[in-house]
């Protein structure tokens, strides 16, 4: 990598003004592409991935499976989901993420100015997948008097191409973006919609210049009419 994360990212104080219009990755990153919907619905055959995909909508946003969508999980797989998803919201609120300086000491910062989804590389980097105590990523949009509310949580598996695990069958599918541009993304996993991609794609580098994302899952803390684990990037019409 070019420039360390520390040098370019650690070093601006967490003075992110929270007032302001706190704008989710598939909203920042305009241009996504609007892909025909030939594959909506439960589709039957493995796409060329080796997976079952379905495209969800606008943001360039597709569903993936490691079986068929219309597989209902079973009611032990939806628990086991559950319990995933309640040890994560534990995760958060015994960090105690109720302030900007809280979110800096516990390693977490917006992947570009204005961002919901808040990273830390050191879980990105620590080889662990779906680990509810080490997410990869917050979502923290204003909340009461202005401070900080995480919603939810973002996993990632690993860098661009690689699948995420389905511990649980369908209780909770994971998808991607492609967007109609490219973008950067720090280690091949975390999209910086602030760098340009002339100083990402370094010979020898570990970023990556991509249309395509890693695969994300998302599980939300706060209640979203889509479902607790909805593929969307925000919680649509939240009440704070």
């Amino acid at each position: 990598m070019k420039v360390p994360f520390g040098r370019r990212i650690g070093q601006r104080k967490l003075t992110l003004a929270l007032a302001v219009t706190v704008l989710a990755l598939g909203g920042v990153a305009c241009g996504a592409e609007q892909r025909p919907d030939q594959v909506a619905g439960n589709p039957t055959e493995r796409s060329e991935s080796g997976l079952f995909e379905r495209y969800v909508g606008g943001e360039g946003m597709t569903e993936v499976s490691d079986l068929p969508f219309d597989e209902a999980p079973t009611d032990a797989q939806l628990s086991g989901a559950q319990d995933l998803r309640a040890r994560a919201k534990e995760y958060a609120q015994n960090a105690d993420l109720t302030s900007l300086e809280a979110l800096g000491q516990a390693g977490y910062e917006p992947i570009s100015e204005g961002n919901s989804h808040w990273v830390n590389l050191d879980h990105v980097t620590d080889g662990k997948v779906l680990e509810p105590e080490r997410p990869e990523f917050l979502i923290v949009v204003p909340g009461d008097n202005n401070a900080p509310e995480v919603q939810g949580v973002m996993f990632t598996p690993g860098k661009i191409g690689v699948a995420g695990p389905q511990p649980f069958g369908n209780a909770f599918i994971w998808h991607y973006h492609t967007y109609t541009h490219e973008r950067c993304f720090q280690l091949g996993e975390v999209m910086r919609l602030d760098w340009p991609i002339e100083e990402c794609n370094q010979p020898g580098g570990d970023d990556v210049v991509s249309r395509v994302t890693p695969q994300m899952l998302h599980m939300w803390f706060v209640p979203n009419p889509q479902g607790d684990f909805a593929s969307e990037m925000v919680v649509p019409d939240h009440d704070h």
